[in-house]
């Protein structure tokens, strides 16, 4: 990394020196402009409700509180470091979504400068390194990072500082000055340090300098235990053995495998941009290994990918574990492409903007503000009904109008009910029980006749005995996209 990857001496000149960086600026522009915009937009999905719901406990001091209480189903395995940033954000309920948006959006685009940093780097030129930026603003994974309220920036984001203080300016490794980074990378995301772990090891083997390695892994090991402990004292070790073991054995059966494959690739071959830069890099970084001239950031790209085509396999899982293998199969692919070749930027830039999705939308009116968002009416009906025991769906809606008990994260709610079938048998038991649930709030009609619920119910959201514990004892009394209400016949 000390040296550059590839030859630069044919740095771009001419006309193509001036237009490359305009089309990028202008792209950054407009870009910035639509998130201006989308600020106080009303789209709130259930991760941002999650996260919402999990920085407003933090706020009250509850930040792992136990599994189950008599008012609050929590069963969540999220990082800390992916929601405590967002308690110390100003604002409450829907107010502090403008506030995550601004900070994911920031951590967005310091990875983009990140990626620069890596390019140069590299030996590649100013102009070419910005240019790839243009680029990933097309790609989904970006856009929709940008766009969203997610932990993958923050977590990649540390991830790729680990990497660039662990091998610093001149090339000297610095084990004891990343691994602090390497943590925070972990405490944010389970699997953030996994493709940056790797790429040390193979920068370490390269340079045949095994104390570096033993000692980044050592201080890494033990700053997050030390965390751990620090945070939650012997609950720690459970909560870090518990996540590692959930991570590791006790996830849900995810996708077959033909369907995990198809869906894997129909999702690249929709998205142009991402599918050239993942199969793009993957092509390059193929190339340097077979002319043995690769180092550890082709190893990074390669363990990145790998890891979310497995991760893909999962249900629920979405484009943002695409994110960090987009970002490296920039690096790849224009570390790859000599700059005397820059009238390819000029062809791919605009056919990136063209096929790919990016931020900037044509004009559809203003977004509708968070002030009328739906959740926001919905928070007012369930308010306008009589009392009742209410488990609800969807965490904000549930937080803001006082349903008890809701569920943080019911992806996890079916080894809830494994592990203590005694929370299954209270909710669904005798109508006069007072333990039992006389009203429900689920965000997928039970009663769709297209087979959605079953998909929903049954590989995401809780499990299939639920659904026909819900449609044996509870009748819908008012449908609704944005959550349908059910009460006990």
């Amino acid at each position: 990394m000390g040296e550059k990857c590839w030859d630069a001496r044919c740095d771009v000149t001419g006309w193509p020196r001036l237009l490359l960086p305009l089309a990028v600026c202008v792209l950054a522009v407009a870009t910035g402009f639509e998130l201006v915009r989308q600020l106080h937009s009303d789209a709130i999905d259930h991760t941002v409700g999650v996260y919402v719901l999990l920085a407003e406990l933090a706020r009250q001091g509850v930040v792992y509180p136990p599994l189950q209480t008599t008012d609050l189903v929590y069963c969540t395995l999220y990082q800390p470091l992916a929601f405590l940033p967002y308690a110390l954000l100003p604002g409450s309920g829907l107010d502090l979504i403008v506030s995550m948006r601004v900070l994911v959006r920031i951590e967005v685009v310091l990875s983009l400068v990140g990626v620069v940093w890596l390019l140069r780097r590299c030996g590649a030129s100013a102009v070419a390194a910005w240019t790839s930026v243009g680029v990933l603003l097309c790609a989904s994974p970006v856009s929709a990072a940008l766009l969203l309220c997610i932990d993958d920036p923050r977590g990649g984001l540390l991830a790729m500082a680990a990497f660039l203080v662990f091998v610093g300016r001149r090339g000297v490794l610095h084990p004891f000055r990343a691994a602090p980074v390497l943590v925070l990378a972990f405490l944010t995301k389970l699997t953030a340090p996994c493709a940056v772990g790797v790429a040390a090891l193979a920068l370490c083997c390269q340079l045949r300098r095994p104390r570096a390695l033993v000692a980044l892994l050592g201080a890494s090991a033990l700053g997050t235990l030390a965390s751990y402990l620090l945070a939650h004292g012997p609950l720690g070790w459970d909560l870090a053995g518990n996540g590692l073991r959930y991570a590791l054995f006790d996830a849900k059966p995810g996708r077959p495998i033909g369907l995990h494959v198809t869906r894997f690739i129909g999702d690249l071959v929709c998205d142009p941009v991402t599918a050239l830069l993942l199969f793009g890099g993957a092509a390059a970084t193929a190339l340097r290994i077979l002319r043995h001239t690769w180092d550890a950031l082709d190893v990074w790209f390669l363990v990145a990918l790998l890891r979310a085509f497995v991760e893909y396999g999962s249900h629920g899982t979405e484009l943002n574990h695409l994110l960090e293998p987009c970002l490296l199969g920039a690096v790849s692919l224009v570390r790859s492409v000599r700059d005397r070749h820059a009238w390819l930027a000029l062809a791919v830039l605009p056919a990136a903007f063209l096929s790919g999705r990016p931020v900037l939308r044509l004009p559809l009116g203003d977004p509708s503000p968070l002030s009328v968002a739906p959740i926001t009416a919905a928070v007012a009906a369930l308010r306008a009904q009589p009392p009742a025991k209410t488990l609800c769906e969807e965490p904000l809606l549930g937080w803001l109008s006082g349903s008890r008990p809701l569920v943080t994260d019911p992806f996890l709610v079916s080894r809830v009910f494994a592990r203590h079938p005694e929370i299954r048998d209270a909710w669904f038991s005798a109508k006069d029980d007072p333990r039992a649930l006389q009203r429900l709030v689920l965000m997928t009609n039970p009663d769709s006749p297209d087979g959605r619920a079953e998909r929903w119910y049954g590989a995401l959201h809780f499990d299939a005995q639920f659904l026909a514990d819900v449609r044996r004892l509870f009748v819908v009394v008012a449908p609704s996209d944005f959550g349908t209400v059910l009460q006990r016949k």
